[in-house]
């Protein structure tokens, strides 16, 4: 077991305490050396909270024990551990039952799994999973503010055209009113008086 690369823990069904545990697990408890192999289950109810909202769990919901006293088969169970010194962790942990070859359980196994790492990537890869649908929204936000501003600015030119030409048709005619006169006039000046009088 010194050599195992996971955490294992293997308990006796007779009086429940922790035969066994791998290097693995004995360095990430936390416990002293002398509190690592040798204890009972119950004695390590306290350090072992449930995932959802921190309350210690009951030695009957403890895997290892359900295990053991039960028969399960635990797949894929999220805990958190807590050191000695307040620290937490969380685990994945899978259990279950040593039998003999009459069936009788006799003692029961425990693989568990630090996975404090993945949950606090999946929290980060959650907020910004977060961060985008609210930078997404905000740009539909804004992508209907800008078409509404572009219909009114395309109504504005509209009128602003309207408004152009209509204007333009207004000076025009004073304008070739004058242009009529100025021909008139130049015409009548070129003229004699006796022409001008019958005109």
């Amino acid at each position: 077991m010194e050599h195992v690369p996971t955490r294992i823990t293997i308990a006796e069904a007779k009086d429940l305490r922790i035969e066994v545990m791998s290097q693995y697990g004995r360095v990430l408890t936390g416990f002293p050396d002398n509190q690592k192999v040798g204890v009972s289950l119950e004695a390590r109810v306290p350090y072992w909270l449930h995932p959802e909202n921190g309350i210690p769990a009951k030695l009957e919901e403890m895997p290892l024990f359900r295990a053991i006293r039960q028969g399960e088969i635990v797949i894929d169970e999220e805990w958190v551990l807590q050191r000695p010194n307040g620290e937490r962790f969380k685990i994945l942990c899978n259990a279950a039952p040593i039998r003999d070859r009459k069936g009788n359980i006799n003692a029961g196994v425990l693989a568990w799994t630090d996975i404090t790492t993945q949950k606090m990537a999946q929290v980060k890869i959650e907020m910004q999973a977060e961060e985008l649908r609210r930078n997404r929204d905000e740009l539909a936000d804004r992508t209907v503010r800008l078409e509404r501003l572009n219909r009114e600015l395309v109504a504005l030119n509209a009128d602003l055209d309207d408004f152009t030409n209509v204007a333009s048709h207004d000076l025009q005619e004073p304008l070739w009113i004058l242009i009529a006169f100025s021909d008139c006039a130049e015409i009548w000046g070129s003229r004699s008086p006796t022409e001008r009088r019958r005109i």
